[in-house]
């Protein structure tokens, strides 16, 4: 599996992005000696100091405008893996080119100027990568050479943190730079002495490509095309994510008819199982309908069939979208007719202020409620493109799902998390704390409730039993029942964050993938602690003598005995209540709980994405 990872840079026309990448590629050694030159001495005819956005910028056009018109799209090493980065224009006029090339990164650099801070092209960018879901985003505050003190370089570091989040993005790193110099972009700089975190090639040698979380995620196929060769009928397309195998039951959607898998054709060979990005031809082993449009998964892991959803838009034409009106949405490789039922909300991204509908501005974004006139099947915060016309005019993402049958659509509240947020003075969280039965989870959450609540924090805690004998107390422990019961208590968790509440959730959740569900479902807000303690420690304290009962057989499918429990390979913090006594593991979550929803501090310039 290629480990290449691509990266996209945004940011104000006049930040210095493009003099950042030409930096990055001269310091990583990717540049060769006579294109140096050729900047060098193109700088110098032009009378200025060498600028490195000569490396970028080869359309003479973008040389005499100083624009990047077009998205660019440049390799360079770190050590034995290649990165793309995508330079993507910041002008309001090629706002959709910016779209298209930041669509596929699977991280972000968001350039703001130390002096000028957040301004309004950065704005925009900052609502698209709100709309992109892009995993990784590191904030690189610019042109310290110019003589801006650690105090301006906070401010402006913070203001493009509080734009983020605004939109749901959480910022994995600030960083401190001089794109000009090259100061902390390959080396540490001098000139900040007060900046102790990761230089930005660092930062980058740690981004993931998106095929290697893919593959843990849950099977995706959308249907390309269906063939016959004789009389067997050929499903063609790409595994998007997770991993298919002769054999496997899958679901096509929406139909929700189901079948097995009895061959995977592919050139020049017939594949036993394929991963993302594979190209393969199923062949069922009965005879089931499938079109182009569809989406193939496993049957235990199905998307949403909606006719009915709520997506945010950012809209390129110059005619917004009207009420009533007739679209196409795209998703995959479904086309589906759709009409505009509402207009939830228009929001300006120059100010991040609600604006007036229907006022004829490039790069609005919009939250339109959608029905279309057939079942689509699709997940949550599933990308997609709105058509008039044949022509795209917006880029977008599935915000809400109705599932098909229903026909509500929820209100929009009138008060937002960032206000919550600000009458409280914290932000809203969900501290799900996951480990073996008797590990600690329980005791650990109502002790970290107890201290919050103490210190004047709005904190409610719930665990697993309590849930199970009211919200919960329709599930048994099958499979499906535990896949419940996480998505509920997800939910509910989401609300409580939503509200500006620090909701600690304790919850055996032994599957990793749907921890990855409930994380999906909360959002940024979502932090993992795995309380991390032996089967043999948890048995030995055994308080409700759950593992006795389950020793016994009284107890079947019981975690940590016959059942599996999948160990968190990145939690946020661990808290280890086999070495260290619960006081220590209760003072180290409350301390990580107050960090993570601090609203104002000193420059805490490195944090962990949720």
């Amino acid at each position: 599996m290629s480990r290449d990872a691509r990266v996209v840079v945004l940011g104000h026309v006049d930040h210095g992005k493009s003099t950042l990448i030409g930096r990055l590629l001269h310091d990583t050694g990717s540049l060769p000696a006579e294109r140096i030159d050729e900047i060098v001495a193109s700088s110098r005819r032009r009378g200025l100091q060498t600028e490195w956005s000569f490396a970028l910028d080869a359309l003479q056009d973008e040389r005499d405008q100083a624009v990047t018109i077009d998205t660019t799209r440049v390799w360079f090493r770190l050590g034995d893996r290649r990165f793309a980065i995508i330079d993507a224009p910041g002008h309001e006029e090629f706002l959709a080119n910016a779209m298209t090339g930041a669509s596929e990164a699977d991280a972000a650099i968001l350039v703001v100027d130390a002096e000028r801070g957040v301004e309004d092209q950065t704005l925009r960018h900052v609502y698209l990568l709100g709309l992109l879901s892009i995993r990784r985003v590191i904030v690189a505050v610019n042109k310290i050479d110019a003589g801006a003190g650690p105090e301006r370089v906070f401010a402006a570091g913070e203001a493009a943190r509080a734009a983020l989040e605004a939109v749901g993005v959480t910022v994995d790193a600030i960083v401190p730079v001089s794109a000009r110099d090259g100061d902390n972009v390959a080396a540490r700089s001098e000139r900040t002495p007060w900046y102790d975190g990761p230089v930005l090639t660092e930062l980058l040698s740690s981004v993931l490509p998106r095929a290697e979380d893919a593959e843990r995620q849950p099977l995706r196929i959308w249907v390309q095309d269906v063939y016959r060769r004789g009389e067997e009928r050929i499903v063609a397309g790409a595994v998007r994510s997770g991993r298919i195998a002769v054999g496997d039951l899958l679901r096509v959607s929406p139909s929700k008819k189901t079948a097995r898998v009895a061959a995977l054709r592919a050139w020049p060979h017939d594949l036993d199982a394929a991963g993302p990005g594979a190209s393969v031809g199923i062949v069922f082993d009965e005879a089931v309908y499938v079109d182009r449009g569809d989406l193939l998964s496993h049957d235990d892991d199905a998307p949403v069939t909606v006719r009915a959803l709520t997506v945010r838009a950012c809209w390129f034409d110059r005619d917004p979208p009207h009420l009533e009106e007739s679209v196409r949405l795209r998703a995959g490789s479904a086309d589906v007719s759709a009409r505009i039922v509402a207009v939830l909300d228009a929001v300006d991204p120059r100010t991040l202020r609600p604006a007036e509908h229907g006022v004829a501005s490039r790069g609005m974004v919009y939250t339109l409620a959608l029905q279309t006139t057939v079942p689509l099947a699709l997940d949550q915060d599933e990308r997609c493109a709105i058509v008039r016309g044949g022509i795209p005019v917006a880029a977008a993402h599935a915000a809400k799902l109705q599932p098909h049958g229903a026909n509500v659509f929820a209100a929009s509240h009138l008060v937002n998390a960032t206000a919550r947020a600000q009458r409280n003075g914290h932000r809203g969280l969900v501290f799900w704390l996951t480990g073996l039965p008797a590990s600690g989870k329980t005791t650990i959450a109502m002790r970290v409730e107890r201290e919050l609540f103490r210190r004047g924090y709005n904190v409610y805690a719930l665990d697993g039993d309590t849930l199970r004998s009211g919200l919960n107390g329709d599930l048994d422990f099958s499979d499906e029942g535990r896949r419940e019961n996480v998505r509920r208590v997800a939910e509910v968790g989401k609300l409580l964050a939503d509200a500006g509440t620090i909701a600690l959730i304790s919850l055996v959740s032994p599957s990793a993938a749907e921890r990855a569900r409930a994380r999906s479902i909360v959002g940024v807000a979502f932090r993992e602690a795995y309380v991390s303690a032996s089967v043999a420690t948890c048995e030995a304290r055994d308080p409700k003598n759950l593992y006795k009962r389950a020793r016994a057989g009284e107890i079947t499918g019981f975690t940590g005995v016959d059942a599996p429990y999948d160990v968190p390979t990145e939690p946020h913090i661990v808290l280890d209540t086999e070495r260290r006594d619960v006081d220590s593991c209760v003072a180290a979550a409350a301390e990580y709980v107050v960090d993570a929803v601090r609203m104002t501090g000193s420059p805490a310039w490195i944090g962990r994405s949720g």
